[in-house]
C-alpha cells in the first residue's frame, strides 16, 4: 500500500517501521495527513520523527506532542517542520530539561492567545523570553495566561478610552508593538497603566 511505501521510505534511524506506522496512524486519526500517504505524508512523518529523535522522544510521542501543538493553533501538517524547529531551538536556549514544560505551556496558552489573534510564533517567543528570565516554563505559562486574560478582559476599555482595537493592533504590530502602543496611549501614567492592568 501507499502508506507502507511511505514508512519504508523513511530512514530507519528515526524509528522502527512499527513505531512509524503507529505515529502515522495517530496523525491520520487526527486528520493531519490523508490516509493514502504520498510525499507530503512522508515529509511530515520524517519531520516529526526527526524532532522526536532530537528531543529524546520516540515517533509516537513526538507525533502526539506536535499534533497537540499544531491542533491548538489550527496549524496543518505543512507547518510541522517550522514548529518542530522552533520548539527544538527553544529547547536549546532554555535547556532541554525545560523543553516539555515550554511545549505544554505553548499548548496551554493557545486558547487565550487566539482570542487576541496571537499565533504560535509570538506565544512561543513570549514564553521563551519569560522562561529564560528565570521564571521557568510553568510560572511563565501562568504569567502569560494572566496577561492574555487581562488584555482580553480590557479590550473594550482600550477601544473606548484610547481608540485602540487590541486584536487589530496585535495583528499589525505584534504583541510587543501593541503593548508599546497601549503604554504610549497612557502617556507613562503609572496609575492609568495599573488600572488598565498593564
Amino acid at each position: 500500500s501507499e502508506l507502507k511505501e511511505t514508512i519504508l521510505g523513511i530512514d530507519p534511524i528515526l524509528g522502527s517501521t512499527t513505531e512509524l506506522a503507529q505515529a502515522l496512524t495517530l496523525a491520520v486519526g487526527k486528520g493531519f495527513v490523508p490516509p493514502d500517504g504520498g510525499e507530503a505524508t512522508r515529509r511530515f512523518l520524517t519531520d516529526v520523527a526527526t524532532f522526536g529523535r532530537a528531543i529524546g522522544q520516540g515517533p509516537v510521542q513526538a507525533m502526539e506532542t506536535l499534533t497537540e501543538v499544531l491542533g491548538a493553533y489550527n496549524l496543518r501538517a505543512e507547518d510541522a517542520s517550522r514548529i518542530s524547529n522552533a520548539l527544538f531551538g527553544i529547547g536549546l536556549r532554555v535547556g532541554t530539561q525545560n523543553l516539555q514544560g515550554v511545549i505544554n505551556g505553548v499548548e496551554r496558552l493557545a486558547p487565550a492567545a487566539q482570542q487576541l489573534g496571537i499565533g504560535f510564533d509570538e506565544s512561543a517567543a513570549a514564553l521563551e523570553t519569560l522562561a529564560q528570565s528565570g521564571l521557568g516554563a510553568f510560572r511563565s505559562t501562568f504569567a502569560l495566561r494572566q496577561v492574555f486574560a487581562t488584555l482580553t478582559e480590557r479590550a473594550d476599555v482600550f477601544r473606548q478610552k484610547f481608540g485602540i482595537d487590541l486584536k487589530d493592533a496585535i495583528g499589525k504590530q505584534g504583541l510587543v508593538g501593541a503593548l508599546e502602543l497601549l503604554l504610549t496611549a497612557t502617556r507613562g501614567n503609572k496609575d492609568a497603566q495599573k488600572e488598565l492592568g498593564l
